[in-house]
């Protein structure tokens, strides 16, 4: 996938890892019926993280030290265009289950989990390698750390968070035209986003291995979920939560 063969290489999760993605009944419906997964561009982000997907002083202060004004100034303003050209769907790595994940991003009793594999995500996207990067997250310390050694320029700014957000583990589905990583192609051809989000063709029985309930879930929620799985020829298996 784009992005894999020359960043950094710890960051890159294995193919027999077990993701997770949290979401209320609706967003779950979306990506069955639709067979589209859906990633939100860069700079839509909730803003809990107020350093998400921003710049760090240390290359702000470089880029200054770099460029004359003129040239600084479209720096910027490129920075800034390069989160309109991102789109990112977000995964909770773990071998098991996360209470405080189906708090913050299942809703109710109608909430769902997607566990699946890495080598699952990748097969399911394959027709897109060109444009996506599969990624965990680097949880920096200090935002102001060396940014240099976060790996790919393109993505920079979607690939680390403050240590603060540790706790969601995550990994990324990144999609960008890729023309600020593919060798001989400057950056500012990357193509921008139009709309809050990119949606892209997937299959959802190659994507998902199992559907997980939520621990609040009903019996209801349960002939839902199969009514759903059977009318869009969704053939996985529908689990129970492991925290009931």
């Amino acid at each position: 996938m784009l992005g894999e063969s020359f960043c950094l290489k710890q960051y890159y999760p294995k193919d027999e890892e077990i993701v997770y993605r949290y979401m209320p009944f609706d967003k779950f419906k979306d990506l069955v019926s639709s067979k589209e997964l859906y990633l939100s561009r860069g700079d839509q982000f909730d803003q809990e993280d107020l350093y998400e997907g921003t710049e760090t002083k240390l290359g702000t202060n470089l880029r200054k030290t770099v460029h004359n004004s003129d040239a600084f100034e479209k720096n910027t303003r490129l920075y800034e265009r390069n989160r309109r050209c991102v789109a990112i769907n977000s995964w909770y790595v773990g071998n098991r289950e996360s209470a405080a994940m189906w708090k913050k991003f299942a809703g109710k009793t109608d909430g769902i989990a997607i566990r699946t594999r890495v080598k699952k995500i990748r097969s399911a996207l394959s027709a897109w390698d060109r444009y996506l990067c599969v990624r965990k997250i680097e949880y920096a310390e200090n935002h102001d750390e060396e940014f240099t050694k976060f790996g790919c320029p393109f993505f920079l700014f979607s690939i680390k968070r403050k240590k603060e957000f540790d706790d969601e583990n995550e990994l990324r589905i990144i999609f960008g035209e890729g023309k600020g990583c593919i060798e001989g192609s400057p950056l500012y051809k990357a193509q921008k986003i139009v709309g809050p989000a990119k949606r892209i063709n997937i299959d959802p029985s190659v994507l998902i291995g199992e559907i997980v309930l939520s621990p609040r879930s009903t019996t209801s929620v349960l002939k839902k979920v199969r009514q759903l799985s059977k009318n869009a020829g969704l053939h996985v298996p529908v689990v129970c939560s492991s925290l009931i």
